[in-house]
């Protein structure tokens, strides 16, 4: 039983691992496709914004702004606007990281 747990958390950590490098390529894909910049450190003000949201089931991307209201779709990682039950197919909401932002 002891060795079952063991094998459990291991498998649960290179699980885990392989999640965030698949994230860490896409963001990086979807960043250039839509000619954005990291937003690490940046002030983003009013400028457009990329944000990674993960959901139970996968991941997808949201362009906003803080200064104006807009209706988006979720975007994949090739920056392709999400259909309807591709969304739903993504499960529940987990959370949301602003990755990018448009240049000044």
């Amino acid at each position: 039983m002891k060795y079952f747990f063991i094998m459990l958390t291991i498998t649960i950590l290179l699980v885990s691992c392989e999640k965030q490098a698949s994230f860490v390529a896409c963001d990086k894909s979807i960043i250039e496709n839509l000619n954005m910049e990291p937003s690490e450190g940046l002030d983003i003000g009013c400028r457009l914004y990329l944000s990674r949201e993960e959901y139970i089931l996968g991941v997808a991307y949201r362009q906003g702004n803080h200064c104006m209201d807009l209706t988006v779709p979720l975007l994949n990682c090739n920056g392709e606007s999400l259909s309807t039950s591709d969304e739903k197919s993504l499960g529940e909401f987990v959370s949301s990281e602003i990755i990018g932002v448009r240049p000044k």
